[in-house]
């Protein structure tokens, strides 16, 4: 169980702009003290473990290639990867692990409006730098300087 792997596609010749969709919480504002909810934010971690993993991992390659630390050749393997991030997993907090197996039309749709509404956040304020020479999430800040 986890997230598919992003280094395939940075090293495919994959465009230099990726979008991660968040459904999972990073972070909870609250320890879990049940039990039930303990075993599923141990999932949450579980499935977000690789990619965070690997967004650590680019991000610190970023570092290198921003301070000039990587020079020819080993510069033709790396590039920079502009990522960004619709995140639906805050939204999602309140949904406990029942809610991944309950199909009933009412929640599917109130998802989808959830997502539809984040989506439409994210085009408005984030859509602008595909493309250009900028993340709009900010993979340093959240996952090697924290």
């Amino acid at each position: 169980m986890g997230n598919p792997s992003l280094f395939p596609l940075i090293y495919s010749g994959a465009p230099q702009d990726v979008l991660l969709v968040i459904l999972n919480p990073l972070e909870r504002p609250e320890t879990p003290k049940r039990a039930a909810e303990i075993q599923e934010r141990l999932n949450e971690i579980s499935f977000n473990a690789s990619l965070i993993g690997e967004l650590r991992a680019i991000a610190f390659v970023q570092r290198l290639i921003d301070d000039g630390m990587l020079k020819a050749p080993i510069m033709k393997k790396y590039r920079r990867l502009n990522v960004h991030a619709i995140r639906g997993g805050q939204d999602l907090i309140g949904y406990g692990l029942a809610s991944k197996y309950d199909t009933r039309w009412r929640l599917l749709t109130e998802l989808r409006d959830i997502g539809r509404a984040e989506a439409d956040r994210w085009l408005r304020e984030c859509a602008v730098h595909v493309g250009t020479s900028t993340s709009s999430f900010d993979i340093r800040k959240e996952f090697l300087d924290a």
